[in-house]
């Protein structure tokens, strides 16, 4: 103002003061507008997206988590790291958005009507800006997306790790891992460099491009000065108004760098959103609930694993189980036993042929009551950090179990006593994966946790085959109380624990070979008394 004519009227200096203060005004506003947003809902915002891609995550089949792509440290990459760098730019950007939209086209409009022609040189920084910036966010998608997965495997690998660490002390692997791990990180190490290298460069373009303007600037206005076409207070005025909404748009072109992150992470959301239930919906609501009484038939049924299409696991099996019949499995590893009991949950579909359970097909029943029928109990038993109380009866509606309800389960199972021997009983927390018991302990509350569920069915895949002598036996009382309510389908490698049951089904490459009564199968002299006579 200072530099102005004597002539200058003071209108437009009022006006001039006006366009700034309306700008610093918008400015303050909706900053203050976006920031009030982010407290009220973006962190809510955050959330509800995890528990919508958690529950999504939930409804999918076996097959989703075999892909090596939906290991758990690649899911929890996108459940956990990918919503928060989306909840985090939002929080850092959205306050500034529509400030950096709305003030250059404020600024470029007072210039222009100022002075079109010099308003238009300075205006070439914006497009400029943007096509530098764009270059950026193409290429740094590209690099983002690298990362990512070099951020994956590297999450997997430590889950992985962090997961077996009992193994890996024992063996003494911890340098050995550590190389790995660090091996694991060279890529994304390198992949980073060549990020900030690419940064660095657009960085170094756009402050040139910048200085060259102001040469231009300079160069051109003196020109239109000496030809009377603007005045130096004009020309300060443009040159300030453009250079005041340039701050704003290298604002949000500087957000690209930050764009190309949400950009991969809003992929990694949206695959999950977006992605139809593999196999089958299993919180579905749809599919029959009938009245089981506990009758199985598999009728021709060939099966494949989706991720090995050409490693035929059951070939043309055919099977029937009676209701309240037990009956065991054997054969050598990799026969298909442990495919069978999937097959009877629905883990995964039969890739040909029906499996009934009663006269219905499994595939009509629906999931969720199929498995609350169905109950496995397997040799390694799956327990959380929760009570023994909780761990016995979760997943069940406090109508559908009661206290006397799961000390009766205990009891069956043989754990009551010592549970009732912990200074807090069954509200004694047990660790992380039951750490605190012993495997005999764990397997008995595993069995407590299925017999409060009074199932249809009771499917044991090698329940004994891990315990200890004294353990085995206590176990195996406890799994002779459980089947006696219902049918009972296990499997078992040490064969002096199946004698008892009403049949023995010899499964060898998918298909049943032998079946019938121990005393039936002894006196045929066939597989079955080969693997007793090498037991």
């Amino acid at each position: 103002i200072a530099i102005a004519p004597a002539e200058e009227r003071n209108d437009q200096i009022f006006i001039v003061a006006a366009v700034y203060t309306a700008l610093i005004i918008i400015k303050t506003i909706f900053e203050a507008l976006g920031r009030l947003f982010i407290a009220l809902y973006g962190h809510g915002f955050c959330s509800c997206m995890r528990s919508i891609m958690f529950r999504k995550i939930m409804r999918h089949g076996c097959a989703y988590f075999d892909e090596e792509r939906n290991s758990p440290g690649r899911i929890l990459q996108r459940i956990i790291t990918d919503s928060s760098t989306l909840n985090k730019i939002m929080e850092s950007k959205l306050d500034i958005l529509i400030p950096a939209v709305i003030c250059p086209l404020f600024s470029l409009a007072a210039a222009m009507y100022i002075n079109w022609k010099m308003a238009l040189l300075c205006s070439f920084q914006f497009p400029a800006y943007f096509v530098i910036r764009i270059v950026q966010m193409k290429e740094g998608t590209k690099r983002q997306r690298a990362m990512v997965e070099e951020e994956n495997k590297a999450a997997n690998l430590a889950s992985v790790v962090l997961s077996n660490m009992g193994t890996i002390k024992a063996y003494n692997l911890q340098e050995h891992f550590y190389s790995v791990f660090a091996n694991t990180l060279e890529p994304l190490a390198r992949a980073m460099k060549r990020q900030s290298v690419i940064s660095a460069f657009v960085f170094a373009c756009q402050y040139s491009f910048t200085y060259i303007l102001i040469a231009l600037t300079l160069y051109f206005g003196k020109g239109m000065m000496l030809n009377n076409e603007i005045t130096v207070f004009d020309y300060m005025r443009v040159v300030l108004l453009t250079q005041f909404g340039a701050n704003f748009f290298s604002q949000l072109v500087a957000s690209v760098s930050d764009l190309s992150k949400a950009r991969v992470a809003a992929e990694n959301v949206l695959s999950v959103l977006k992605e139809g239930a593999v196999d089958f919906d299993n919180l579905s609501e749809e599919g029959q609930r009938p009245k089981l009484e506990g009758t199985i038939k598999f009728k021709d049924v060939s099966f494949r694993y989706p991720t090995r299409p050409v490693v035929p696991i059951l070939d043309k099996l055919n099977l029937e189980i009676r209701a309240g019949q037990s009956v065991a499995l054997v054969g050598p590893s990799g026969s298909g036993k442990t495919s069978v009991m999937a097959l009877i949950q629905r883990l995964y579909n039969a890739t040909d042929g029906e499996v009934l359970m009663d006269k219905y097909n499994v595939r009509s029943i629906n999931p969720a009551y199929l498995r609350r029928m169905v109950v496995s109990v397997g040799q390694e038993p799956t327990l959380f950090s929760f009570t023994i109380k909780e761990n016995i009866a979760y997943g069940m509606m406090e109508s559908e179990v009661t206290m006397e309800k799961i000390q009766e389960a205990a009891k069956i199972a043989n754990i009551h006593d010592f549970i009732m021997s912990l200074p807090q009983g069954y509200d004694t927390e047990i660790g992380e994966f039951g750490a605190q018991l012993s495997g005999g302990q764990k397997q008995r509350i595993a069995i407590a946790r299925a017999i409060v569920r009074r199932p249809v069915v009771l499917l044991l895949d090698e329940a004994t085959a891990a315990l200890d002598s004294t353990s085995e036996k206590a176990v195996q009382l406890a799994l002779e109380k459980a089947q006696k309510s219902c049918t009972c389908l296990q499997i078992a490698h040490r064969l002096s624990s199946i004698r008892g049951v009403d049949k023995i089904c010899v499964l060898v490459d998918g298909a049943i070979v032998e079946e019938g009564t121990h005393d039936a199968l002894i006196a045929k002299r066939g597989l079955y008394y080969n693997m007793t006579q090498s037991a």
